[in-house]
């Protein structure tokens, strides 16, 4: 069998449907077709050619009722976060574990540690419940715009800028201390790329991070760096613009899905 067995049958507006290759052999057969663009349908059809044979029997008909495969366009939307829940938490001391001040109002995030090593995470907050509840979720990118760095970059000295997330929230909305240890719906969905595009840093979320993104409410992300300090005895931070600074440069939520 080759590709003069097969036609691509296609629905909508899809153009440029080719059978390009196949493999296999036996009963067993892999047909691969290409497309130039479009969306719709694609069913894959055996042709009556009087070609394929086992060697004691010729195909006597056609088979045009395979099964249909739709490619669907998919839809952007972005989020971004909100400034009045989102902030940083520092670590009251540096084996503490837990949050000892917090910043919900400034319009940057530290990221790294502080004086005396002590570490500081952030709180991310997105209401994501605008999309729709049977949405299929292709891609979700976290996106951070570098305002400054602090000492030595973070990024060199600790190590991968992690994310964890919980919906709707890691126990309020607000901000608050509990917020550095509370416990998260899904751990390690994400790290961000280590160099920036044009000043900011991605993070593209796992398949556990992007099926746990609430259809129906608020989504929350907490980062951190995996190595909490680098005991030094310095603050080495680097600070990203929050939900608090100017639109263009506010922390994003950039997911692409489609409706089955």
């Amino acid at each position: 069998m080759d590709a003069f067995d097969f036609a691509a049958a296609t629905g909508g507006d899809i153009t440029g449907a080719v059978v390009d290759n196949v493999t296999g052999s036996g009963v067993a057969y892999l047909v691969t077709v290409s497309i130039s663009g479009g969306y719709g349908t694609i069913q894959l059809n055996v042709l009556n050619d009087g070609t394929i044979s086992d060697g004691v029997e010729t195909l006597s008909s056609g088979f045009t009722n395979g099964e249909v495969y739709t490619r669907v366009e998919s839809s952007v939307v972005t989020f971004t976060s909100d400034g009045t829940l989102d902030g940083w938490i520092l670590e009251s001391s540096e084996t503490s574990g837990a949050g000892g001040t917090l910043n919900s109002t400034a319009a940057t995030l530290n990221l790294g540690d502080a004086a005396g090593d002590k570490q500081y995470r952030a709180i991310l907050h997105f209401d994501t419940s605008a999309l729709p509840d049977n949405a299929i979720i292709s891609s979700a990118v976290l996106k951070l715009r570098k305002k400054s760095v602090n000492g030595m970059d973070p990024f060199s000295v600790l190590g991968a800028l992690r994310v964890d997330m919980r919906k709707p929230d890691f126990g309020t909305p607000a901000l608050t201390l509990n917020d550095f240890k509370s416990a998260a719906g899904r751990k390690n969905v994400a790290s961000f790329d280590a160099v920036p595009v044009g000043s900011w840093y991605s993070a593209n979320l796992n398949n556990t991070g992007r099926i746990y993104i609430n259809r129906t409410g608020t989504t929350q992300f907490r980062i951190y760096f995996v190595t909490d300090d680098n005991e030094n005895n310095l603050a080495d931070f680097i600070k990203f613009f929050s939900g608090n600074a100017g639109a263009p440069r506010r922390p994003k939520l950039v997911i692409h899905y489609f409706i089955p």
